[in-house]
Order: C-alpha cells, then structure tokens, then sequence
C-alpha cells in the first residue's frame, strides 16, 4: 500500500498549515504500515524516532506500573500524531504504543519529519501549538490527581470524553 493513495495533508490535522510542501511530496516522506488490534506499535525505550501519523483506526499511548498495572496517558485516532517528541529530541521513546482498533499509519523518518519543520514556518508553528496543547492537557490531569477525588476525576474525565467525542449514527459515542 502506497502513501500517495492517502491525502496526507488533508488527513492528518497537525499537517493541513503545511504550504512549502505538496502531498505528492509529503507521501512521498511517508511508508504506510498496517497493524491489527492489540499490535505493539511502538515499545517503551525503543530507540527509533520515526512519526507515525494515523490515516485510520485509534491507538493508545500507554506504560506499566513496575507491578504490571496499565496506564493510559491517552487514545489517538484517525488524523493524529504520534512519535513526535523522539523525533524532536532523539531519545527513547516514552511510553508503549497499542493498536486499539485496525490501525493504518504513516511512518515519516525523524530527518523529514524535521525538514518540514524547519522549512515551513506555519508548520513549525502548528507543532509547537500542539506540543503547548499536549502539556497542558497533561498539566491538567496532574493537578486533577493531587486535588480530586476517585470520584471527580472520573466526572472529569467523562467531560473530556464528551468533548472530544464526534457524533455517530444520531448519537454521540464515549
């Protein structure tokens, strides 16, 4: 399966600024993977630093407790990012990446992933609002867990759900 099928800069949120770049150009960046439910996209610690942007299907962004308990730091699907942070700094990766559904995604080297950042100025920008977007949200869930409750941090979290969530068939799936 080729890039070039996918329209990259419409698809992938983060990527719809770029204007230095065609989608011929960025697909051409790119080489798409496929991965079925419960896959292990990426391993906490992994050294790669390819960006993956998801074309379809959600994964989880996760690690483990020393004790084996699963933690979630978030869901993405269809039209995110993941991998950004090692392709910017080129450390390991940070957490476990799980495929939750059927899951296509682009991988884009950590090098090209770079270029269009340097290159464009509109991208550079949207990169950095979305790593702003990620830190605060983050900051937000750290001060629910010191000052919340079990009860309303899951009332909190529900909002959130409810929030993102996109309507579906008359109705609104959590």
């Amino acid at each position: 399966m080729l890039a070039g099928k996918y329209k990259i800069k419409k698809s992938i949120f983060l990527f719809k600024e770029i204007s230095n770049f065609s989608d011929d150009q960025i697909s051409g960046m790119c080489k798409v993977v496929q991965f079925r439910p419960k896959d292990i996209v990426l391993n906490r610690d992994d050294v790669s630093s390819e960006v993956f942007l998801i074309l379809d299907g959600t994964v989880s962004i996760c690690d483990f407790s020393s004790g084996g308990k699963e933690v979630t730091y978030s869901e993405i699907s269809k039209g995110g990012v993941f991998g950004e942070f090692a392709a910017i700094d080129d450390a390991p990766r940070s957490a476990f990446v799980e495929a939750k559904t059927d899951v296509v995604v682009a991988r884009m080297s950590a090098q090209d992933f770079r270029r269009l950042i340097t290159s464009d100025g509109a991208f550079g920008l949207s990169v950095a609002k979305h790593l702003v977007a990620k830190i605060r949200l983050l900051s937000q869930r750290v001060f629910e867990f010191g000052a919340l409750s079990v009860r309303q941090r899951l009332y909190s979290e529900i909002l959130r759900l409810c929030e993102n969530a996109t309507p579906n068939d008359g109705g609104t799936c959590i």
